[in-house]
């Protein structure tokens, strides 16, 4: 009788076992498009002594793009005076296209292009600083934003 009631016990708990070893369940899911650029460290000063034409200063840059064919685009929030300028090169990440040095003006202008899913940091930013001999002494502050856009 036990082992007949052991067998019925087995039987009774591989069916329960067999009706709901399998359950399926639809998942919709999205990615996010993800496009961020950061400027890390750098400087706050460019300091031209009286006899220099030039100065340079540098600053690090990174980027995160999980879509295609972005570009980075720089402005100043005002024009430099003339007989002054700035240059600024951005270092460009894998397989994008780096501008060489972009006088620097209000108009928005590529500084890095052909951009595509990428995260990567510590890329360099130079900033040269220009002037022509007649420029008298002068103390200004600009603003330099960098934009991270669709491409063409």
């Amino acid at each position: 009788m036990r082992f007949g009631l052991v067998i019925l016990l087995v039987f009774t708990m591989s069916s329960l076992v067999l009706a709901g070893n399998i359950a399926q369940q639809k998942v919709n899911y999205r990615i996010e498009s993800i496009n961020e650029i950061s400027i890390n460290e750098g400087i706050n000063s460019l300091v031209m002594s009286f006899d220099d034409s030039k100065t340079e200063g540098r600053a690090k840059w990174a980027i995160t793009t999980n879509e295609n064919n972005k570009r980075v685009v720089g402005s100043l929030d005002e024009d430099l005076p003339p007989g002054l300028k700035l240059y600024v090169e951005l270092q460009a990440p894998e397989g994008s296209l780096s501008k060489n040095p972009v006088n620097m003006s209000t108009n928005p202008q590529d500084l890095v292009t052909h951009i595509s899913r990428v995260a990567q940091g510590d890329l360099n930013i130079t900033y040269k600083l220009v002037t022509e001999p007649n420029i008298s002494k002068i103390e200004l502050r600009r603003v330099l934003t960098i934009v991270l856009m669709d491409g063409f």
